[in-house]
C-alpha cells in the first residue's frame, strides 16, 4: 500500500511540475523576447518535441534494458539534471537574445535551462507504468494515466488563476526549483523500491520480467505503415494545437491564460 501511495505521489508531482513549467517558463522570457504570441508558441514546439523523446526514451529504456539496469541510468540522470537548478531562465534571456534570432534564442534558452528536468519529467509517468507492471502484473496500471492528466489540468488552471497573480517570475521559478528537487527524492526513492527484488509468495510466485513482458506485449508487432500512421495522427493533435493556439495569441491576447487553454483542453478526454 505504501509503496502504491508513493508511486501515485511521485507520478502526480511529474506531471503537475512538467505543465505547471510550460507558461511560467514562457512568462519569464517576455520581457526579453517581447510580449508576443511567437514566444509561446516557439516554446509549445520546444515542450512538445521534449516531450515526445521523454515517451521514446522511456519506451526504449524499457526495451532495452532490465528493470535493475533502467533504474541506475534514470537515478543518474536525475542526480545529473540537479546542475540546472535553481532554473535561470531569468537570468540568462538577455545573453542569448542578443545573440540569435528569437526563435532560435527561445529554443536555446530552454535547451539549455530546462532541457534535462524536462526530458526526465516527461518520462516518469511511462518509466514507472512499465516498472510497476513488471512487479504487478496483475494491477491495472492505468489508474497512473488518469493521475497524470488530472496533475496536469490542476497545473495548467492553477497557473493563471493562482501562481501567476500571488507571485513574481522569480519566485515562481525559485519555488518550481525546489518542487524539482522534492520530486527527484521521491523518484529514486520509487525506483530503487521498484528495483528491490520482491519476496517470493508460495501461494502466488512472481512472475519473471520476461513473462511479465510477454504478457503486455501485443501478438505481432506493428508494421511500419501502422507506426507511421499513428505517428502522423499523432502529429496532426499537436499540430492543431500550435494553430490553435497561435489563432488565439494572435487575435485576443498573448497571456497565459490563452496559453493554457488549448494546451488544457488535450488533457480533458485523456
Amino acid at each position: 500500500m505504501a509503496l502504491t501511495v508513493l508511486l501515485g505521489t511521485t507520478v502526480f508531482l511529474s506531471a503537475f511540475l512538467l505543465f505547471l513549467i510550460q507558461p511560467m517558463a514562457a512568462k519569464a522570457m517576455l520581457p526579453t523576447f517581447g510580449g508576443t504570441s511567437a514566444v509561446w508558441v516557439t516554446s509549445l514546439v520546444f515542450f512538445q518535441t521534449t516531450l515526445l523523446l521523454g515517451y521514446a526514451y522511456a519506451d526504449r529504456l524499457s526495451a532495452w534494458l532490465g528493470a535493475q539496469a533502467r533504474v541506475r541510468v534514470h537515478i543518474g540522470l536525475l542526480l545529473a539534471s540537479l546542475v540546472f537548478l535553481p532554473l535561470q531562465v531569468l537570468n540568462r534571456s538577455s545573453d542569448i537574445a542578443g545573440s540569435a534570432s528569437p526563435s532560435i534564442g527561445v529554443l536555446s534558452l530552454l535547451l539549455l535551462t530546462l532541457g534535462l528536468p524536462y526530458l526526465l519529467l516527461s518520462s516518469t509517468g511511462p518509466l514507472l507504468q512499465a516498472l510497476h507492471h513488471l512487479r504487478f502484473p496483475t494491477r491495472n496500471v492505468y489508474r497512473l494515466y488518469a493521475i497524470s492528466n488530472l496533475a496536469s489540468l490542476i497545473a495548467l488552471l492553477a497557473y493563471p488563476f493562482t501562481v501567476e497573480r500571488l507571485w513574481p517570475v522569480e519566485t515562481q521559478l525559485q519555488t518550481w526549483s525546489g518542487a524539482y528537487l522534492v520530486f527527484v527524492l521521491l523518484c529514486g526513492s520509487t525506483l530503487w523500491l521498484y528495483a528491490r527484488p520482491r519476496p517470493a509468495s508460495p501461494s502466488a510466485p512472481e512472475p519473471s520480467e520476461a513473462a511479465a513482458v510477454t504478457n503486455l506485449a501485443p501478438d505481432a508487432a506493428p508494421t511500419a505503415r501502422t507506426q507511421a500512421r499513428w505517428l502522423g495522427l499523432a502529429a496532426l493533435g499537436s499540430a492543431l494545437l500550435v494553430a490553435t493556439t497561435s489563432h488565439m495569441t494572435q487575435n485576443i491576447a498573448s497571456i497565459p491564460l490563452f496559453w493554457v487553454l488549448p494546451l488544457g483542453c488535450t488533457c480533458c478526454p485523456l
